[in-house]
């Protein structure tokens, strides 16, 4: 077991200044306009899944933990501290440490699963995902641990995960799975009081969200340029009930509608026909398209309302093709005979009566099954393949209220069976031997959800070789099962589910024509490209555009760079992601455009992935012999980033006698993070080479800069309060040009507040640090101004 060492001048630098550090880390303004330091990431190099630290050129690539799985990393805003996920205690739980890998500490202690932590500007909270069984939540927790707030409580079906704090602390952005029902991942954000939820992407997609430094935009990942297996969003469409296709659009009815949808390959919706007029009752409508067999026009539309079939022409005319008086008056399933058996008729299953008419091209019908003594309803219906044995030639028709798969065997002699089970069956359908894409949708199985208005895609791609298997689709379990014909018995299995909301109507396949081509077998699966976009969600432009991988991106504090992991190296690519073996290296590109992708982490023997940066006020190159540059200039709470790149060793020193800091001995392609609280000029040396200086200097702040005599100014001089052993002197200049004097001494507090003691004119504010055992000081800060007026 590695246990995690500390060079001894460092460790004496943190005793001394253990008040500093025991503290919460302070949100370093350089969030917003500041450099980038180095950055974590997680890499299974060594076998296990650890944290690891580089530069942001990738030298330097140094691990940080050894103890168990450890991963997900993030880095604090002042750049000093980690959180991360570590399984050494036997579940994943929380756990932080210093950047450099010291002072390694649990903070979380339950039974739900956490994920993805991120640490909250101001230092004080962090939050993370939390599984308990089905159901994962956005949580947040004290930096120091405590008692979890749960931001996002819901119901178990929703999967809520990957949050991401807005630079200001207010908002988190996160990714929510089968929040709409729909088996879809969308970006929410959210306020960190768990109000104002607000979905802001619908492609059903994106995830894995980072806030971009100004506040103002968002990096996401995002699978819409992949053909994906399973559901994904197509057309809105009020209440659809069922689903069919001419040779140019996908019509669909509606359950409280007097009307035929017609809805392109790009999903726009539009009316093709006005059937007679309800009222727009409650109606469940159900169509057929004509294939042109048993004398019956081609691309002509049946649709039937209560006991009427309605024929609606290309052109959209409609008329009544046939009444059956005995028929119920909702519910009633249309499919045509493409096999035969049935004479190439039309074949109506009336619902709620439960009975099967065959029809001719005339309009004449023939009552050829009656099963209102078997079950109570009867629904979506096709007549099976003639391969599909031992039912094959016979039509199969769903009875969702019984659970129960009927085949009816064609005339002369009708008999039926229950030939499979699947919960709250709507439909059996057949996969077509070639499945086609509808158009331009890249998708050729569609599903009606009607509670949800909504019209699902699945890739036509995905049933390439499945020719002649039957679908069978659950309606509130919104679950599809498969019936596949081996050996003269049927296989019943679970084909994809649950959807989303019930419920669940018809389904139908896109037809195979001109307009519609085959579905290309292989394509890669489980392909992410990175994506921009507003906080709003507007102006989602894309920056990565390749056949690979590109996911969780995190944006630089500087705002000019965005870092991500890629699976683009692996030699076992194209291919790997649909096995889930895909190595991945960290890439940086540049946030205006995705420009100079470049491969940091460059280790194919390894998976290097979840790459965060650490925030700093300021980084000095420490070379051969100079600190670059000489002079810099953090804000209170800020930190300071020393990389080393020699070649001689070096160290960062602090050289005011207090023994504030010390990098102790590093060598190339280390660093040191050392956070300022208090103003001050802090004068830095190395200690090997002592013509090396450099200074940090930490402003003293005032607010407002001028106003009346009256005005209440605060002047703050620290970020925190002093620790042990420590005390801050202020000193002030008035008007009367005498020079700077005593105004606040031997200071714990981190401000005071300030009127005008000396009339109007210009005063200034200057602080150091001090510490009381020894005597020794830092020097003053930079003089702060602020004009009194009359």
């Amino acid at each position: 077991m590695r246990m995690p060492k500390l060079a001894s001048a460092a460790l004496t630098a943190t005793l001394v200044f253990a008040g500093l550090l025991a503290l919460p880390p302070v949100r370093a303004e350089a969030v917003a306009a500041g450099a980038n330091g180095l950055m974590v990431f997680t890499s299974n190099r060594t076998g296990t899944r650890q944290v690891y630290v580089m530069q942001p050129s990738g030298a330097g690539q140094t691990a940080l933990t050894s103890l168990g799985e450890n991963f997900d990393p993030s880095v604090s805003a002042d750049g000093t501290k980690v959180v991360f996920v570590s399984t050494r205690d036997g579940t994943n739980e929380l756990y932080t440490m210093a950047i450099d890998g010291t002072i390694q500490k649990r903070i979380t202690n339950n039974a739900i699963t956490e994920t993805h932590p991120v640490w909250a500007p101001n230092g004080m909270l962090i939050a993370f995902a939390g599984q308990s069984g089905t159901d994962s939540d956005i949580y947040a927790v004290h930096w120091n641990g405590g008692v979890l707030q749960d931001l996002t409580p819901n119901t178990p079906t929703f999967f809520d995960a990957n949050p991401s704090w807005s630079p200001g602390g207010l908002t988190l952005a996160f990714d929510s799975t089968n929040r709409q029902g729909l088996g879809e991942t969308n970006i929410y954000t959210i306020l960190k009081t768990g109000t104002q939820l607000t979905q802001i992407t619908h492609t059903g997609t994106d995830s894995n969200p980072s806030w971009a430094p100004d506040n103002k935009n968002l990096v996401f990942e995002s699978r819409r340029d992949d053909p994906i297996p399973g559901p994904m969003m197509f057309a809105s469409v009020s209440r659809p009930v069922s689903i069919g296709f001419t040779d140019t659009a996908m019509l669909v009815t509606q359950e409280t509608k007097d009307q035929v949808l017609s809805v392109s390959s790009s999903g726009a919706v539009s009316i093709f026909a006005t059937l007679p007029p309800t009222g727009n009752a409650q109606l469940e409508r159900y169509l057929a398209v004509s294939p042109g067999l048993g004398g019956f026009p081609a691309g002509y539309v049946y649709v039937t309302v209560r006991k009427d079939i309605l024929q609606i022409s290309p052109n959209g005319t409609v008329t009544t093709f046939a009444t059956i008086t005995d028929l119920s008056n909702s519910n009633n399933f249309l499919t045509f005979d493409q096999v035969g058996t049935f004479g190439y008729k039309m074949i109506l299953v009336g619902g709620q009566n439960s009975t099967v008419y065959t029809i001719d091209s005339t309009g004449a019908s023939t009552l050829i099954a009656d099963l209102s003594g078997v079950t109570s309803e009867l629904e979506g219906s096709e007549v099976a393949p003639l391969s599909f044995s031992p039912y094959g030639g016979d039509l199969l028709a769903a009875s969702k209220f019984d659970n129960t798969i009927y085949a009816i065997t064609p005339p002369p002699t009708v008999t039926s069976s229950a030939a499979a089970s699947w919960s709250s069956v709507e439909q059996a359908l057949f996969v077509p031997p070639t499945p086609c894409n509808y158009g331009t949708s890249s998708s050729g199985f569609f599903v009606a959800m009607d509670t949800t208005g909504q019209i699902m895609k699945f890739p036509g791609n995905q049933f390439i070789g499945q020719g002649g298997t039957a679908l069978t689709p659950g309606e509130t379990t919104t679950d599809i099962g498969q019936l596949t014909s081996v050996g003269g018995s049927l296989v019943t299995s679970t084909f994809w589910g649950p959807i989303g909301t019930p419920d669940l109507e018809a389904s139908a396949f896109a037809p195979c024509n001109p307009n519609n081509p085959p579905a290309t077998a292989g394509g890669p699966t489980n392909i992410h490209e990175i994506y921009e976009m507003s906080s709003t969600g507007a102006n989602q432009v894309r920056l990565t555009t390749n056949t690979f991988d590109d996911s969780h991106p995190a944006w630089s504090p500087n705002g000019q760079s965005i870092v991500f992991e890629s699976d683009r190296d692996d030699p076992n690519q194209p291919g790997c992601e649909a096995g889930g073996t895909c190595i991945n290296e960290i890439y940086v590109m540049s946030a205006l455009n995705g420009s100079g992708q470049t491969n940091l982490s460059n280790n194919l023997a390894a998976d290097d992935t979840a790459p965060d940066w650490e925030t700093v006020s300021a980084v000095v190159n420490v070379a051969d012999f100079t600190f670059s540059p000489a002079v810099v200039k953090p804000k209170q709470g800020g930190a300071v980033l020393w990389a080393f790149t020699g070649p001689s060793d070096h160290t960062a020193t602090d050289n005011s006698g207090m023994g504030l800091f010390d990098s102790g001995t590093k060598s190339a392609g280390s660093s040191y993070v050392f956070q300022f609280q208090a103003a001050g000029s802090y004068p830095v040396v190395c200690t090997i080479h002592p013509q090396m200086t450099a200074t940090v200097k930490v402003p003293t702040t005032v607010v407002p800069s001028s106003g009346p005599l009256a005005t209440v100014f605060t002047v703050t001089w620290s970020a925190a309060f002093a620790p042990v052993g420590y005390v801050f002197d202020v000193q002030i200049s008035r008007p009367n040009g005498s020079g700077f004097v005593d105004w606040k001494t031997n200071q714990t507090v981190k401000f005071a507040t300030f009127t005008a003691d000396a009339g109007v004119g210009a005063y200034q504010f200057q602080a150091r640090l001090r510490n009381t055992n020894n005597g020794f000081a830092s020097g003053y800060s930079l003089p702060v101004t602020i004009t009194v007026t009359p």
